[in-house]
């Protein structure tokens, strides 16, 4: 089941983007938001594929928009800080997590969140993530 997804900043920049592989490509593609550095985008990346590489303009100056941050579970003290404070800190929140998908063939969850995310038109953490289609 794969998540396709509208990227927005409010500087105007708005992109088109998945999670995940449709049923007849499982374990054949797993593609996941990144930021490419020479075309300036952001793009699907398949990160079964070798090389990893920008889906529009083949580069390989690609950085995902994984969260680098742990889970906080939500009756931990910590939950309570503003999320920038949290982010910063190395934690998010369940409620900002757009889309979590689990690459068997990777062996690894990968996790969006709607926080920090750096638009490549303005270069500010201020990039958000929304779900607008579900597809198998």
């Amino acid at each position: 089941m794969g998540t396709g997804l509208t990227s927005k900043c409010a500087c105007g920049y708005e992109a088109e983007s998945s999670v995940g592989s449709s049923r007849r490509m499982h374990g054949k593609e797993f593609f996941f938001p990144h930021h490419c550095k020479t075309c300036s985008k952001v793009v699907s990346v398949d990160l079964l594929a070798k090389p990893v590489c920008c889906s529009h303009c083949g580069s390989q100056e690609v950085t995902s928009y994984a969260a680098a941050t742990k889970l906080l579970d939500s009756k931990e003290t910590l939950s309570h800080l503003d999320p920038k404070l949290l982010n910063r800190l190395g934690h998010h929140v369940a409620a900002q997590v757009v889309d979590s998908a689990f690459c068997y063939r990777l062996e690894k969850t990968f996790v969006l969140t709607n926080i920090a995310n750096d638009c490549p038109r303005c270069h500010e953490p201020t990039l958000k993530f929304a779900a607008s289609v579900f597809y198998d």
